[in-house]
């Protein structure tokens, strides 16, 4: 293939790679009105277009085209921007079009960068909100006010300042009376309509059931099951074994069995005494 337009320094017959991208610059620039670095074509086309700069038109790049950053490089450049004080530091507009050797620059500035603290609510502090609210309050008030959490998580605005001072505040009230839990399980793994339930006891020492998704195997806590459980519903070591065989996980953790004993049981040593 013979070009209209070549890298500076190649003859006018060449066709490698270099003078076939400042063939296609040259002609996409006249041809079509494109600007050629839209497409990864600009050093070609300076080069191709600057015949006063000869062969070091492209110094800075070497003799090779410029290595742009990598997928890894731009998806933790933008996790860093979301997280770190960016004051000081000149961000690009488009991250992913920058070179290689920028993006490393740019990470070490990044890195280097104090952090920013999120204004909204931790996970760890909406759940404590939860178990504080079943604790300190009956069932129909700690339903409502569960639920008004959840709506404002939702719409991410809960914020950890306040989460902070309503949580000192439901500290300083005293229990539920014990007369409206006197009925209540006690802690362990109970199965209710084919559904796992884990029992636990709150900070207050109330108890508290979450429900297990086995799609995910994880446990979330649900207003108000607590009160639906009754003794009869205890799960025992079978149902808990069988549970393992089947899924691969142990029911009272919800995590994979990794040991074979633990698989050929259907449950880890440490969780068996639970059930």
């Amino acid at each position: 293939m013979t070009v209209t337009a070549t890298f500076p320094g190649h003859p006018t017959t060449c066709d490698c790679w270099r003078c076939c991208e400042a063939d296609m610059a040259a002609f996409i620039a006249a041809q079509l009105g494109l600007n050629p670095a839209a497409y990864g074509l600009g050093a070609a086309a300076q080069a191709e277009t600057s015949p006063a700069s000869g062969g070091n038109a492209v110094t800075g790049t070497g003799a090779s085209r410029t290595r742009t950053a990598t997928e890894k490089q731009v998806s933790y450049i933008k996790s860093l921007i979301a997280s770190r004080d960016t004051t000081g530091i000149e961000l690009p507009e488009v991250i992913e079009e920058i070179s290689f050797a920028k993006a490393r620059k740019l990470l070490d500035q990044l890195t280097a960068a104090p952090r920013v603290t999120p204004d909204t609510a931790t996970p760890a502090q909406v759940a404590f909100l939860k178990e504080l609210f079943t604790a300190k309050k009956n069932p129909a008030m700690a339903a409502k006010m569960i639920a008004d959490v959840e709506r404002i998580v939702a719409g991410g605005n809960l914020k950890r300042d306040f989460a902070h001072d309503l949580i000192n505040q439901l500290l300083t009230l005293p229990d539920v009376a014990p007369a409206t839990v006197k009925n209540l399980v006690g802690p362990g793994m109970y199965v209710l309509d084919g559904q796992i339930f884990r029992v636990k006891n709150s900070r207050g020492g109330r108890p508290y059931a979450s429900l297990l998704n086995v799609k995910n195997m994880t446990y979330t806590y649900v207003c108000g099951a607590i009160t639906q459980l009754k003794p009869e519903h205890r799960m025992n070591a079978e149902q808990a074994a069988r549970f393992g065989r089947e899924t691969g996980c142990c029911c009272v953790c919800a995590r994979t069995l990794l040991r074979k004993d633990s698989i050929d049981r259907g449950i880890g040593p440490v969780c068996a005494g639970k059930v």
